[in-house]
């Protein structure tokens, strides 16, 4: 898978214990690259991690972020606002905060 080894080395908790590979026969169909569970995180740590989820694809891909921390809602619309992101689907279901992310792709000059 492109790029699996993201954020290896900035933290090895989130790569062992967080990061999970996506499933690839679900997902294919969903036009997901990526997931990632930042579920039992507190605010703002889910919305640091998702900067490093979106700093981290390339322009076209897309990464599957699910959280619990409800403060997280806001912060990560706010941080996808502000980085060449766009939210393609956003749901919450039984607590759990769901963010489907694609990265934009940055004009020369931008």
């Amino acid at each position: 898978m492109p790029n699996s080894h993201l954020l290896e080395n900035k933290n090895s908790n989130f790569k062992e214990a967080l990061r999970k590979p996506c499933h690839q026969e679900e997902n294919m169909q969903q036009g997901i690259d990526m997931e990632f569970d930042l579920t039992g995180l507190d605010s703002p740590v889910p919305m640091l991690k998702t900067k490093e989820v979106i700093d981290g694809l390339l322009p076209g891909q897309t990464a599957m972020v699910r959280t619990t921390s409800v403060g997280s809602e806001q912060n990560i619309r706010n941080l996808i606002n502000n980085h060449p992101a766009t939210l393609l689907f956003f749901k919450k279901e039984d607590g759990i905060l769901h963010f489907l992310i694609k990265k934009d792709a940055v004009l020369a000059g931008q």
